[in-house]
């Protein structure tokens, strides 16, 4: 029964993790609106090194430039995916051919979304010392392991 409480407890500091892109703001205050690429990377990156203050104020001012841009790409995916979907389930007849502007413009825009979001990962990575870098890492191992032990419990390959 203790390696289940073990992994209860693991689940909610996992989940307090995860719940930063959730909620869009990180327990140092910094606002990570369509910020994290591929998921909750950045904010595990950013929480799990430790930053002093001086880089807690580059980090505010490197999202603060890039967050029109961000929020204007996270904007403009929202409007094309609806606009897929209104055509997809819409009720005149649709092919494949009548979809693929639309297919390919939430392509270009997602394409876009993760080159600015891995922009601005790098520029963060960039201000950190090779010890918070071991320590980010290390936090992203832990978050790894906790998935793979929550996927061997639901019996998940």
């Amino acid at each position: 029964m203790t390696w289940r409480w073990s992994l209860v407890v693991t689940g909610l500091f996992a989940a307090t993790l995860w719940s930063g892109p959730v909620f869009a703001q990180s327990p140092l205050g910094l606002d990570l609106r369509g910020m994290e690429p591929g998921g909750p990377m950045l904010p595990v990156l950013i929480e799990g090194a430790g930053l002093n203050a001086a880089q807690q104020a580059q980090v505010r001012q490197i999202l603060a430039n890039h967050r029109p841009l961000v929020q204007s790409l996270v904007t403009q995916l929202s409007m094309a995916r609806e606009a897929l979907a209104t055509r997809l389930y819409g009720p005149d007849p649709v092919g494949v051919v009548d979809l693929a502007p639309l297919v390919q413009q939430v392509a270009q825009l997602r394409g876009q979304l993760t080159q600015e979001r891995l922009q601005v990962t790098l520029e963060i990575r960039n201000l950190l010392t090779p010890d918070q870098l071991a320590r980010a890492a290390q936090t992203l191992q832990r978050l790894n392991d906790w998935r793979a032990a929550m996927q061997n419990l639901r019996g998940a390959p």
